[in-house]
């Protein structure tokens, strides 16, 4: 993976701890793995994500935006509107194949690490 290559031309960003990104199911046929993440990520920072913190060899990302849904709900006070969040849809292309349990196990083992981490934190917050 390009860990440290100069790979932005404005400089190196920087991954947030607070990123929330979700591998989806993928339609048949699709060689892409399919992420769901928060729309303000750029595919850059999607790229970036999965060469630092699980170690893909991401050749290139393409997104989709998905628009928040307004959805009218009737009830005894009158209609009012429920709206889902928007979200945007990374279809992410390897350079390498890897096999598809690597990755789900790549993706817990961060998410334990994680965890214990925070768990850790918790605990000297509280002494």
């Amino acid at each position: 993976p390009e860990t440290g290559k100069y790979l932005w031309k404005f400089g190196t960003r920087y991954t947030m701890p607070n990123v929330r990104i979700a591998l989806v199911k993928s339609k048949k046929g699709c060689p892409a793995l399919t992420f769901r993440t928060e729309h303000q990520m750029t595919k850059f920072e999607i790229k970036q994500l999965l060469t630092r913190v699980y170690g893909f060899d991401v050749a290139k990302v393409n997104t989709l935006n998905y628009e928040a849904e307004k959805r009218p709900s009737r009830t005894k006070r009158g209609v009012w509107v429920k709206q889902r969040s928007g979200f945007k849809k990374a279809y992410v292309y390897l350079a390498s194949k890897p096999k598809p349990t690597s990755i789900f196990k790549d993706m817990e083992a961060h998410d334990a690490r994680v965890r214990r981490i925070v768990a850790g934190a918790a605990k000297k917050a509280q002494e």
